[in-house]
């Protein structure tokens, strides 16, 4: 593929949507080395084993990459500013991860699923030099100087089965015979969950005194909240209560393009959202309670690699060959240099923590089953 135009109709200029034109460019190895979107161009180069040493951004900056002579990232910086430096096992595997000044250790099972990570301030080198293969890795995991800190424990079919984490506590999950969740539990009445689903795999609702219907796989109702659906299953009301609701519009590619929150009858928050030939969204506006906001994105294929308002930038930056985020970068305008701040995630690259460049976590979040 080498470009993509887009030509709306009367019609669809109407309705917001603009003309636009994306192009690639390849080398002789069939390695794509340019892409050109209204947002910007990015530039590719490789080295000889293939492996992207240099993404070039729109704005002129440079993100490198290093790696070990068996072609395993071993190092990312942007100009030269350092974000992250990662030590590998014998097997390749991640084993030490430098964010800031905290440093990110990880552990497996025999079968290499992650067993447990933590982040200390000790720095890599001098990890290295204490562990001990007499001592457990649990005494290093939950040391009381570690500020983040987690175990999995699996079942034997493979399912994660228990987590212990020094910010949540302990979880433990239950299964049906499929692999089904059946119930999350926490020790606290309020976070419990339990599950059921119907033959079509749908989720019931456990906690009412008989189980809901789920006609049409379109859940229509789940504690307080009312949904409605338009022919497609596009979701476009939601209720919450008897004083909030929200209403979404599509596209004819069935793409979300503008939501609307209500509160006590009042106009909440509108929102509206553009998209590229490819679906992917390159812009955001909304308006809350009398404040309007742009956002534009920039996307390295189907990762979202920069977030532009006015006056700010972020970048985000992700694990090799996945979609777990690894560290944003921001700018703003007037300020010199700019602000790193890492993600912190779970075995499966959900985002759980992040933490500025001195260690402090800044952010939290914890999820429902």
């Amino acid at each position: 593929m080498l470009s993509i135009e887009r030509r709306p109709t009367d019609t669809g200029r109407k309705l917001g949507v603009t003309a636009e034109k994306l192009e690639f460019a390849y080398d002789p190895l069939g390695r794509l080395t340019t892409e050109t979107t209204p947002q910007g161009a990015l530039a590719y180069d490789y080295d000889p084993l293939s492996n992207l040493t240099t993404l070039t951004l729109p704005t002129g900056q440079h993100l490198n990459h290093l790696y070990y002579g068996s072609g395993h990232l071993h190092q990312l910086n942007l100009d030269g500013q350092l974000i992250s430096d990662m030590e590998r096992d014998d097997l390749h595997r991640e084993v030490y991860r430098t964010q800031g000044k905290l440093t990110s250790c990880f552990g497996y099972d025999s079968m290499g699923r992650k067993a447990w990570q933590y982040a200390t301030t000790l720095p890599a080198e001098k990890l290295s030099q204490i562990q001990n293969p007499l001592i457990k890795p649990e005494r290093y995991v939950e040391h009381a100087y570690n500020p983040i800190h987690r175990r999995y424990e699996y079942d034997p079919a493979g399912e994660l089965s228990r987590t212990l984490d020094k910010l949540r506590g302990e979880t433990q999950y239950e299964y049906e015979a499929n692999g089904q969740l059946l119930a999350r539990n926490t020790g606290r009445v309020v976070d419990g969950e339990e599950f059921r689903y119907d033959a079509a795999a749908n989720r019931l609702n456990f906690n009412t005194s008989r189980f809901d219907h789920v006609k049409d796989n379109r859940l229509k109702q789940w504690a307080n909240h009312e949904y409605k659906y338009d022919a497609w299953g596009n979701l476009i009301e939601k209720v919450v209560g008897i004083v909030r609701w929200q209403t979404f519009t599509y596209d004819c590619e069935n793409r979300l393009v503008k939501t609307e929150t209500m509160a006590d009858t009042q106009v909440e928050s509108t929102s509206s959202y553009q998209y590229d030939s490819l679906g992917r969204r390159v812009a955001k506006q909304s308006e809350i309670k009398g404040h309007t906001d742009h956002k534009r994105f920039l996307w390295q294929g189907l990762r979202m690699l920069r977030e532009e308002s006015p006056g700010q930038s972020s970048l985000y930056l992700y694990e090799p060959g996945s979609y777990a985020p690894l560290a944003r970068v921001d700018e703003k305008e007037g300020e010199v240099e700019n602000k790193v701040y890492y993600f912190h995630t779970d075995q499966i690259g959900t985002p759980l923590e992040m933490t500025d460049a001195e260690g402090q976590i800044v952010w939290q979040a914890k999820y429902r089953a």
